[in-house]
């Protein structure tokens, strides 16, 4: 814990959590989850373990310096973004943290023209307020956290506490494609689903504006 508190002090940022891994549903309004392995306390199978424990949060792993074929073991889960040794902290390693930390006080998510504001709920495609349901906000939510991450029906179900997310998401998907040119939820059998990340997601204009056009000229 004190090279994280360092790490964090260094960056202005404080620890909002400190705990022993859990279920993931513990960690669902949480952007980034930083841990530190110390093999002198544990050794390295059993940390891997526990990491796992962490999918599909995003985790930064900070420890000594190792060799690769042990730094291997514990990127290869694929929500491991990145090992820091601590020894060599630089700068750079500095900057990168910045930039995955959420901003303090963050209450909307974006995605190319999709935002959700997480007080009322409320999701917008450009200036078009979406009519979502509870239970499509919260997955919604979980997807929009992990843009272009591929997040199984399983933990979706675990994370969002509902059975049938498929039928959610293809209600969720139906609305969505409405108004973006481009389909933002993809599915991908054996990996589940995403939000498609691209920056080039295009907008495509209210369906129903160019019919209010007419009936106005008409009137």
């Amino acid at each position: 814990m004190n090279v994280i508190s360092g790490l964090l002090n260094s960056v202005e940022c404080h620890i909002l959590l400190a705990a022993a891994p859990r279920q993931h549903g513990r960690y669902i309004k949480l952007t980034l989850a930083i841990t530190e392995f110390c093999p002198q306390d544990l050794p390295l199978p059993e940390f891997i373990n526990r990491v796992r424990l962490l999918q599909p949060l995003q985790t930064l792993v900070i420890g000594p310096d190792l060799p690769e074929d042990q730094m291997a073991q514990i990127l290869a889960p694929q929500h491991v973004v990145r090992y820091l040794k601590a020894a060599t902290l630089t700068h750079q390693s500095r900057e990168m943290l910045k930039d995955w930390l959420p901003e303090a006080g963050q209450n909307v998510l974006k995605l190319g023209f999709l935002q959700m504001n997480l007080q009322d709920q409320t999701v917008h495609y450009g200036a078009q307020l979406l009519m979502f349901t509870p239970t499509e906000v919260r997955l919604l939510q979980v997807l929009m956290q992990r843009p272009g991450q591929h997040t199984a029906c399983a933990i979706l179900e675990s994370l969002v506490h509902c059975h049938d997310v498929q039928a959610h998401l293809g209600n969720m998907r139906r609305k969505l494609d409405m108004y973006s040119a481009v389909p933002m939820l993809r599915g991908n059998p054996g990996r589940g689903y995403a939000l498609d990340a691209r920056r080039y997601t295009r907008h495509r204009a209210d369906p129903g504006a160019a019919l209010r056009t007419q009936l106005r000229s008409l009137m």
